[in-house]
């Protein structure tokens, strides 16, 4: 939840004008072309984000390069103006047939229509994805990425850190409702590589809670990945491998301060988000409330652990793991005097 998106660089506009004035948008139901171009845009590996009207005059496209227009058959006039002067500014276009004839696009998708056969609209969907991949090469290269059109990927970053979902998405008909041809809802083995440009000093599972094999080569990072079904790994991108996690525990007479530190080799907290477990432990054996899970912002976390946990005998326990890189660190502590 405290991990942001990594800023898009391709947006798509879901017009309410159109919606309301020409009948566009899904009402409710079906997926829709607008679904679709999202769709094929991740697909592409592009990392779409889905704007409107309102965003478009409030945030005026910073940071968007390509805005792509499905359905965009009537606009207001103030949204025009901000998209025409995006596209005088050097932004790219995307439209389609539909397109209002006073924006002219620096290109054009000819909408596609499912047949009802999802092999056939996958497929076809894909090769639009390639293609339309193919056609921006020379104004847009994606951060993350696969080598595999059905392993899916998005990037979400912290501090120096790169956060991956690679999602699986090679599928077949199974026996649920696979029998009409209309959706492919079993899952498939899969395999790829997930690039991603920067390097990395160490990359981490934190659903596994252990480091994962990658090679850096020209400033790029490549992961391999491999699924047994419709999965999908989190792969965690740092600057610099995990060494030890670290524990100061301070007895007060209001309780104890403790602070946990994932840290590199020269004792420094990285700059990145970690997910820690902590667990406090009374001599009595009895887990103290204070266990729980927590974030570690740039490689620190405190925790105030107040006086009415007291009654728990002394010496506590204090056990941190951190869930990214599998390492832990203990402390004991006694009350203050």
């Amino acid at each position: 939840k405290h991990l942001p998106a990594r800023t898009s660089e391709v947006a798509i506009l879901e017009s309410f004008a159109s919606t309301i004035f020409a009948g566009r948008g899904t009402w409710g139901w079906g997926r829709g072309w607008i679904a679709d171009v999202h769709l094929m845009t991740q697909w592409a590996g592009l990392q779409p984000v889905i704007v409107y009207e309102e965003t478009i005059l409030r945030d005026r496209l910073v940071g968007i390069k390509v805005l792509v227009l499905p359905h965009c058959e009537v606009l207001p006039q103030a949204a025009f103006n901000a998209i025409r002067d995006f596209q005088r500014a050097g932004g790219i276009l995307v439209g389609d047939e539909f397109t209002i004839p006073a924006l002219l696009p620096n290109l054009r998708l000819a909408s596609y229509t499912r047949t009802g056969d999802a092999v056939k609209d996958k497929a076809a969907l894909q090769q639009m994805a390639a293609q339309f991949r193919q056609d921006l090469a020379s104004v847009l290269t994606p951060y993350a990425t696969s080598d595999n059109p059905d392993i899916v990927t998005y990037a979400r970053a912290a501090g120096n850190a790169d956060y991956i979902f690679a999602v699986n998405d090679k599928r077949t008909y199974g026996d649920y409702v696979g029998m009409y041809g209309l959706v492919m809802e079993k899952g498939l083995p899969n395999r790829g590589t997930v690039t991603v440009r920067r390097p990395a000093a160490a990359v981490y599972d934190p659903v596994r809670h252990q480091s994962v094999p990658f090679t850096v080569s020209d400033g790029v990072t490549a992961i391999p990945v491999e699924f047994t079904t419709s999965d999908g790994r989190l792969l965690m991108l740092t600057d610099a491998a995990v060494t030890a996690v670290k524990i100061a525990a301070i007895p007060e007479a209001g309780g104890v301060n403790v602070t946990v530190t994932v840290t590199d080799a020269d004792g420094k907290p990285i700059t990145a988000d970690f997910p820690l477990e902590i667990t406090v432990t009374a001599a009595d054996g009895a887990r103290l409330p204070a266990s729980d899970y927590y974030r570690a912002a740039n490689g620190v976390v405190h925790i105030a652990i107040p006086k009415f946990y007291q009654g728990a005998p002394f010496p506590w326990r204090i056990k941190a793991k951190d869930l990214a890189s599998g390492l832990s660190g203990e402390q004991t502590v006694n009350g203050a005097e």
